[in-house]
């Protein structure tokens, strides 16, 4: 099934194994992948909805091993405004506390 992109947050740093846990926590995700796996690229999901209507989901993904992005994705409608906001400032804080840089941050209607 192909999701479409509401939101996608750039992040800058290296992630060690103690802050991809803690970064996971902080926003709830459910683990994923291996940093030691240079294959993996998906470390992290969580479901704000999975339903028969409609699925959101949040993600977050290595690019390389200083560059993360965090998408939240849908399969029909898109999350309300307030939930995106609420997902950024999630984002913001746990990046905040783990020494990450918030890059590019990419909102989609």
């Amino acid at each position: 099934m192909v999701m479409t992109t509401a939101l996608e947050v750039r992040l800058e740093g290296v992630m060690q194994q103690a802050a991809l846990l803690q970064f996971r926590d902080l926003l709830g995700l459910e683990k994923a992948g291996r940093l030691t796996d240079s294959e993996d690229v998906d470390f992290g999901f969580r479901y704000l909805q999975k339903d028969d209507r409609n699925w959101i989901r949040l993600n977050l993904s290595r690019q390389d091993d200083s560059h993360w992005q965090v998408f939240l994705r849908h399969l029909t409608s898109p999350p309300t405004d307030k939930a995106v906001d609420q997902i950024l400032g999630e984002i913001h804080t746990a990046a905040t506390q783990l020494g990450f840089t918030v890059g590019e941050v990419i909102r989609r209607a």
